[in-house]
This record gives structure tokens, C-alpha cells and sequence, in this order.
């Protein structure tokens, strides 16, 4: 009967078949697959990178957490890596991974820069609100689809009004006083959007400082969709190789 490898040694074997089913040998041995995939992520190519990244996404433990900061900042971190670590990071951390939403915000690459706001609309703490508005100018001015999916303007638009708090408050007023004097730039979809999840924003709902704020937990559960909920390894991929 031949001998099974190790783990760590299949997760970095060239067959595909073996990293695979390693990968999922992970998935359901806990802390110890955590740290499994941790100890692999840097060694293997750039392809299975963003899977383990992917992965880890769906787990739990301080290896891996570290292990995805740790290839957000690595220099020669691909665009793919750099994403699938910042969502992986929102999936299994929430709000206490915030900062590394924020530090992702600011990056030159705007894919990064999307993951990033996905992110903080989806599971951030109110820490980018001034960072975000700034980015929400810029994307206003950015030729898009008039479609009913959530558009980058939506989702930053989600994020600025999950934390403003109360009515009356600075943000409120400042947030609604933007959406109103730029009603005329947003797509229909954005309109319908903002209606249905905070009709009080909208030109005829009354004064700023008297707008209600929105349902936050109803926004934050809309942006998440299938990008947060659905798992990134599918068990049945699994195949156990040599």
C-alpha cells in the first residue's frame, strides 16, 4: 500500500489532483488546516495562490488570517492574489478586519479598489467613510451601465449611508445633500436602488435634516450577495492524487 504524503508536502505538489484534494483535507480539518494552507500560501504558484487565498475566506484561525495581510502587502502579490485575500479577510474576519479594507481602498489598482469597497459596504466599520465619499466623487463622473446591478456608485452609496448614524447628524445631512444635488448623474438603477433601501434620501423626501437613516443591516446584506455567501472550494472538486 503506497505511503500517503504529508499534507504540507501535497499542497505543494505539482499534480493538481494532489494539491486539490490537500486543499480540501484542509477545509474540513479546522485550525490545523488554517495553518496548513498559512505555511503554503507564499510557496505555491500564482494560480493556486488565489485559491488558497479563496479558501481561507471560508475558515477560521490567527494562521491564516496573517497569511492573507501578509500577501495584500507581499510586493510581487498578483491583482487576483491581492483581491481574493481582502474578500477571504471580510468573509472571516468582519469588521475587525476593517483597516485592511481601508489600506486596499487606497491602492493605485481600481479592481483592488473595488474589492475593497465591496468589502467595507459588505462587512467595514465606519473608519473609511471620508476616504469613501472622496472615491464616490470619482466614480459619479465614470461612465457606467444603466443596468439594476449593483454599480460601484450603489455600493459606495451603501456603505457612506450604513454609517450615518442618525437624522440630523453631520453625515446624514452631508450624504443626502450629495445625493440630491447629484440626482441627475446617477443611472436609473442607482435611483431605483437608493428608493427602495432609503427613500428619505431621495430630492422630494423632505428636508436633510430630517431624513431618517436607512435599514444598515437590510444594505449590508444586499451588498454581500453570493461574492460573500457562497463557498470558494467546492467540496465535489476534490480528487485524491499520488
Amino acid at each position: 500500500m503506497p505511503r500517503v504524503k504529508p499534507l504540507n508536502e501535497r499542497l505543494l505538489s505539482r499534480h493538481y489532483p494532489t494539491f486539490i484534494g490537500a486543499v480540501g483535507e484542509c477545509v474540513l480539518a479546522g485550525d490545523p488546516g488554517d495553518s496548513a494552507l498559512a505555511t503554503a500560501l507564499p510557496s505555491v504558484t500564482k494560480d493556486r495562490q488565489v485559491m488558497i487565498a479563496a479558501t481561507l475566506g471560508d475558515m477560521r484561525g490567527d494562521a491564516g488570517t496573517e497569511a492573507l495581510r501578509k500577501a495584500m502587502d507581499s510586493p510581487g502579490a498578483s491583482r487576483d492574489l491581492r483581491c481574493a485575500s481582502v474578500l477571504a479577510l471580510a468573509k472571516r474576519c468582519g469588521a475587525s478586519a476593517s483597516a485592511d479594507f481601508a489600506q486596499a481602498l487606497a491602492s493605485s489598482d481600481f479592481v483592488v479598489k473595488r474589492y475593497a469597497l465591496r468589502c467595507l459596504a459588505g462587512a467595514g466599520d465606519d473608519r473609511a467613510w471620508a476616504p469613501v465619499l472622496k472615491r464616490l466623487n470619482h466614480l459619479v463622473g465614470q461612465p457606467r451601465e444603466n443596468s439594476y446591478d449593483l454599480t460601484d456608485v450603489a455600493i459606495a452609496l451603501g456603505y457612506l449611508a450604513r454609517h450615518v448614524v442618525a437624522a440630523g447628524s453631520s453625515r446624514s445631512i452631508t450624504l443626502v445633500t450629495w445625493i440630491r444635488a447629484h440626482w441627475g448623474q446617477l443611472t436609473k438603477g442607482e435611483r431605483q436602488w437608493l428608493g427602495d433601501h432609503w427613500p428619505g434620501c431621495v430630492p422630494t423626501g423632505g428636508e436633510p435634516a430630517s431624513v431618517a437613516p436607512p435599514d444598515a443591516e437590510s444594505i449590508r446584506q444586499t451588498v454581500r450577495g453570493p461574492l460573500f455567501d457562497a463557498p470558494a472550494f467546492e467540496h465535489d472538486e476534490v480528487s485524491l492524487g499520488d
